[in-house]
């Protein structure tokens, strides 16, 4: 686990650990759990240490610095800019679909139940996926994901769609070539390099070299 994660991880087990606590000095006073106005009351350490918002605050900084996960999703304007050669993909923005914030409080509440340790992970994994797109198209969700108005956005994707923003699988937007080496079409490098007995990497370098002696190796964009 990347150090980020493991350091929101050891939050979550700090709440859990809360929770008990919690629940068993609540049950000695009046069996209710009011975490709103009794979580920082409760006469236990870390629980007087930490709030609930003050945790959910931490959790979600954290949730910042972690690592991100691409969806494996790219919007239609940040793939024509790549085509077009304006823009590289490290340029484009990494766009965190689900407000870290949200999902702090949601991964909180999970702890708070008593979710196992391979469900946390799999939520701060889930929460890290990012899609890519541009920074303009980036600017223009904010307005769309501010707390006045999540009741009419509830989710990402009923944002994304009032921003105007349309999203593809990256991994089929990969260029497609078929290869014409000295006559002959083949679908891919592995096809050449098995028909010439050379490596895929010499049969790469061949097409993409443009040396007269392999003049007769080209690639079409299909």
């Amino acid at each position: 686990m990347k150090t980020n994660q493991y350091r929101a991880y050891k939050y979550f087990l700090l709440a859990d650990k809360i929770l008990r606590e919690v629940k068993r000095h609540s049950d000695l006073i009046n069996g209710v759990i009011n975490f709103e106005n009794e979580f920082a009351n409760i006469p236990f350490k870390e629980a007087m240490a930490y709030s609930k918002r003050e945790l959910v605050d931490d959790i979600c900084d954290t949730l910042y610095h972690c690592r991100s996960i691409k969806s494996g999703k790219i919007s239609v304007e940040a793939q024509k800019l790549l085509d077009s050669k304006k823009i590289t993909k490290s340029k484009l923005t990494k766009e965190h679909f689900f407000s870290r914030k949200k999902s702090a409080y949601k991964i909180y509440d999970a702890a708070m139940h008593g979710a196992s340790r391979q469900r946390i992970l799999a939520m701060i994994k889930s929460r890290c996926r990012v899609h890519l797109v541009t920074r303009k198209e980036n600017e223009a969700l904010k307005k769309f994901q501010k707390k006045e108005v999540q009741h009419l956005y509830p989710t990402w994707r009923e944002e994304y769609n009032a921003a105007g923003i349309k999203l593809l699988n990256e991994q089929s937007l990969k260029k497609k070539y078929v290869y014409n080496i000295e006559g002959l079409c083949y679908n891919n490098l592995l096809e050449i390099a098995k028909a010439y007995n050379i490596s895929s990497e010499t049969a790469r370098y061949r097409v993409l070299k443009n040396i007269h002696k392999w003049r007769d190796w080209q690639r079409q964009q299909i």
